[in-house]
């Protein structure tokens, strides 16, 4: 096989990968605005509710997905390839903060409440909104320094 038809099949391959369309980011970014306001506001009240505290992590969540899956004004092959880096580089970053973490918070633990310190694994939340978040990072310094 040459490297011609290896380059085609890779080009044919980004081309199946269909991402939202533009307008779902305006959407992504008012709904991730909405949701910090709310996770604010549950915070820094009395009203602690469980559902509510569930639900506004939940749109967080879901907004970085939408501002992660959809398209740029000008999407081209480079941009797709940019997002694959940055898809790349946040599942690693991802993996090594769940595996790390845990020990991080155990030993800081230990020597701030001797007695209290306890190993907790992380929540899923905490992982996904990390991913996304360094995705989203990497991609928008990548796309910066193009």
């Amino acid at each position: 096989m040459n490297v011609q038809k290896i380059l085609e099949c890779e080009r044919e391959q980004l081309q199946k990968i269909k991402f939202l369309p533009y307008h779902y980011k305006k959407f992504g970014f008012v709904l991730l605005i909405i949701s910090l306001i709310s996770l604010a506001i549950l915070t820094f009240t009395d009203y602690s509710s469980v559902l509510m505290n569930n639900i506004s992590k939940s749109a967080l969540l879901v907004s970085l997905l939408l501002i992660s899956i959809s398209m740029e004004k000008n999407e081209d092959e480079y941009t797709m390839q940019l997002r694959a880096r940055s898809y790349v580089m946040a599942f690693i970053f991802g993996v090594v903060y769940a595996i790390l973490q845990p020990y991080i918070n155990y030993v800081v633990a230990l020597f701030v409440k001797r007695e209290a310190a306890d190993f907790k694994e992380l929540s899923s939340f905490v992982i996904i909104w990390f991913m996304l978040f360094i995705q989203l990072g990497f991609y928008y310094t990548l796309r910066r320094t193009r």
